[in-house]
């Protein structure tokens, strides 16, 4: 027996269901939270209001009901009306023009916004140790920064008014404007990684609540050039393992030989390894419910340096943390304790460069690196050292398999013919 699926209570998981509604039913309108955030509305390519016979486009209806569940339902049957009076170019705005301003207005908070936006995230993406990391990194690290400063906002508020003191464990949530939306970018400087995410995450928010912004926050991102990174030479990689305590050499070892992330350790597979093979495998969970998983094999790169950094059979470090980012952050501090000069992500970039040299196919190292080829080639080839270009043509050249040069037989009268058509010895 099928089970009635459980009618939704928040707003904001509600109205996108609305509207998935609308779309199966072939209906070109779209409910939408007005800028204010309290109020319902309606989206569609509409005639002008002043001129009927003027070219259509997009435009937005004020129906003048509260942003409830209530409101909703009315919303989305008069989007239906709406949808019927467009397939036969019947509809008119005169019905809309003077809405009165609901007595009520039910305000959407941010705080509900944003654990709306997280629940649909992971519904969307699965819950894996991968996707809560982004969401820490991505999402989570942008809207914490927004929550406190509208909740010290309203601290200082109630302090000042009601006498409260600034310590008051429960400060009231706050309601949802564009202009409070927007003043988050301003907090970060332009063309930076932190504006950039900035703006994809509130761009995000905005977009699960169908809220209109009005800009573009494409044109804010700015131009993000991460900074010059030095990659080690292998020479250099070779002579800093020596610079970690014994703990820590093997998985600096696993890392240089296998490009792998620091916070891929404690996923190695090492059983070909140990057996006197060459390879490893990584295997990650790919879904929350961990049925899907994602097994790539990879190959070293030196294969010398197996022996030399002792990986056979290897006790790598335990590595606690409750993801993969704090995790991965214990290797950090290993080699930043050592001095080691560089971070482990100079590893894996020095890896990605390697492979290049020895002429593994870019979508093979990509695979082996676990990401796209669009990633490979913008995140790691862009840190290529200007002379590596000639040594890979210099090794090409020097290795005693490359391809010849055809070799043609040419007729006897053609080979005395100088570059102007004669015969040797004619003037």
């Amino acid at each position: 027996m099928v089970k009635p699926q459980k009618e939704p209570e928040n707003i904001l998981v509600a109205l996108p269901q609305a509207n998935l509604r609308l779309k199966a039913a072939k209906i070109p309108v779209q409910i939408v939270l007005l800028s204010n955030g309290n109020k319902l509305g309606l989206q569609a390519t509409l005639p002008d209001k002043k001129d009927p016979n003027a070219r259509w486009y997009q435009q937005k209806i004020s129906l003048g009901v509260p942003a409830s569940l209530e409101g909703l339902e009315y919303a989305e049957a008069e989007a239906r009306v709406v949808g019927g009076l467009l397939a036969k170019r019947q509809f008119s705005w005169a019905p809309y023009l003077k809405q009165k301003p609901a007595e009520k207005p039910v305000y959407i908070y941010i705080e509900d916004a944003i654990e709306g936006f997280k629940e649909e995230y992971f519904k969307r993406r699965g819950r894996t140790e991968r996707t809560e990391s982004t969401w820490e990194t991505n999402y989570e690290d942008v809207f914490k920064k927004l929550i406190s400063k509208l909740r010290n906002n309203n601290l200082r508020v109630n302090a000042s008014t009601n006498n409260q003191p600034a310590s008051d464990p429960k400060p009231s949530k706050t309601k949802i404007t564009v202009q409070r939306l927007l003043k988050v970018i301003d907090t970060t400087a332009a063309n930076t990684r932190s504006r950039q995410r900035d703006c994809i995450a509130i761009n995000k928010l905005a977009k699960f609540l169908n809220l209109d912004l009005g800009v573009d926050l494409k044109e804010f991102e700015g131009v993000y050039l991460p900074k010059p990174r030095v990659i080690p030479s292998d020479k250099e990689i070779n002579e800093k393992y020596y610079k970690l305590p014994p703990k820590w050499r093997p998985a600096y070892g696993m890392i240089a030989t296998y490009g792998l992330r620091p916070y891929e350790l404690p996923y190695i597979d090492t059983t070909d390894l140990d057996k006197g093979g060459y390879t490893i495998s990584i295997t990650l969970s790919k879904s929350s419910k961990k049925k899907k998983v994602s097994t790539r094999r990879i190959y070293p790169y030196y294969r010398e340096w197996i022996e030399q950094f002792g990986l056979r059979n290897a006790q790598l470090p335990k590595l606690t943390g409750r993801n993969n980012k704090k995790r991965g952050a214990k290797v950090s501090i290993a080699f930043r304790n050592a001095e080691v000069g560089f971070v482990p992500y100079d590893l894996r970039h020095a890896w990605a460069i390697r492979l290049i040299a020895f002429g593994v196919p870019i979508s093979i190292a990509a695979k082996m690196m676990d990401h796209s080829v669009q990633v490979h080639e913008e995140t790691y080839e862009a840190w290529i050292p200007p002379n590596f270009n000639d040594q890979v043509f210099e090794t090409s050249y020097r290795n005693p398999q490359r391809p010849e040069p055809p070799k043609v037989d040419i007729p006897v009268d053609e080979i005395s013919l100088n570059c102007d058509g004669e015969k040797d010895g004619e003037v």
